[in-house]
């Protein structure tokens, strides 16, 4: 038996723990190709240090969904992936935030947690704010080393099953397809705090809103912080519209641009969040503007929305927006 070379491939294996059933996993790790005289192929496994690399990467959640009472409970479920080996035991805490968003920096624990079952409930009567329901959930895994691990976040728009599901995401991975390669521009969407402290500078109690729509403590929002970190997003954004005209507010001459972005349904887009064109950084605020530029459910199943078109009115260079800083620290 001669070597041939030296190569790195995707190899099934089946791989047996301690006292446990085997199972199949796949890993990629260094191996030697190796040919001998009758042509037969054999893969002898190199040393690899570190982590098993079987374990890197491979998240512990499939799914988690929310079965939402407004006058009652919140139960959060999840289902934990077969892919998963991390040690145990697992501890799991139920999280809330007033937005959807990942990397929100407001999310809290709810109740206690647990060692057991799969689901968790939230009963806290003060749940959501607002008319618009935005509240979302997710649940923290901390497993028996002490590594973190979160599942992505739901909201409580509504619920599938395991069919649907799929199909949801069939249709939310070709809408992202089309956004990227035919139709959208990169940009980034400031997500709207809604809830949290209120600004130290300009809240007015008596009317609960803020007083100075360029505060630099909540840029007019109310809340600290005016907005959550920026996200990715795309948006087919339609031909610009525009209508001078003379404001009987005795603004004097007005043109306001109004256009109709398509975008995903995560995160959901929600009135007054802001949209920024990232090639022109031209900003633009959801709705807000009537005439039909507000949220509309493009496309739902059974109830769940998937795509939303929303109005977008560009704002003018001197907004308070255009302080809200562009990834990168540009």
């Amino acid at each position: 038996m001669r070597t041939v070379a030296a190569a790195a491939r995707t190899v099934r294996f089946a791989i047996t723990g301690s006292g446990s059933v085997g199972v199949s996993r796949t890993v990629r790790w260094p191996i030697a190709s190796a040919a001998g005289v009758g042509g037969t192929v054999v893969y002898t496994v190199a040393a690899v240090s570190g982590p098993d690399p079987a374990y890197l990467g491979v998240g512990p959640f499939v799914r988690a969904t929310v079965d939402y009472l407004t006058l009652g409970a919140a139960t959060v479920s999840w289902e934990l992936s077969p892919r998963f080996f991390a040690p145990g035991p697992y501890v799991f805490q139920l999280q809330s935030s007033p937005t959807d968003v990942s990397i929100a920096d407001d999310w809290v624990d709810v109740g206690a947690p647990t060692t057991s079952g799969t689901s968790l409930t939230d009963s806290r009567p003060d749940r959501e704010h607002g008319k618009a329901r935005l509240t979302g959930y997710r649940v923290l895994l901390t497993d028996g080393v002490g590594v973190r691990h979160v599942s992505p976040p739901v909201n409580t728009l509504g619920d599938l099953d395991w069919r649907d599901w799929r199909i949801g995401r069939e249709v939310i991975r070709k809408e992202r397809l089309r956004h990227r390669w035919q139709t959208s521009p990169a940009g980034f969407l400031y997500k709207r705090r809604r809830a949290g402290p209120a600004c130290t500078r300009c809240f007015d109690a008596a009317t609960a809103a803020a007083t100075d729509s360029k505060c630099p403590v909540c840029l007019g929002t109310g809340r600290v912080g005016g907005y959550y970190a920026p996200l990715p997003c795309y948006a087919d954004v339609s031909q610009e519209e525009t209508d001078e005209h003379r404001s009987p507010q005795g603004a004097g001459m007005t043109m306001p641009a109004i256009v109709r972005g398509r975008f995903i349904g995560w995160p959901t887009p929600a009135a007054l969040d802001v949209w920024v064109n990232a090639s022109a950084d031209l900003r633009y605020v959801i709705g807000g503007a009537g005439d039909g530029a507000g949220v509309k459910v493009e496309a739902q199943i059974r109830g769940v929305p998937l795509v939303f078109t929303v109005g977008l009115r560009r704002l003018p260079p001197e907004d308070v927006a255009y302080t809200l800083p562009a990834p990168g620290g540009s």
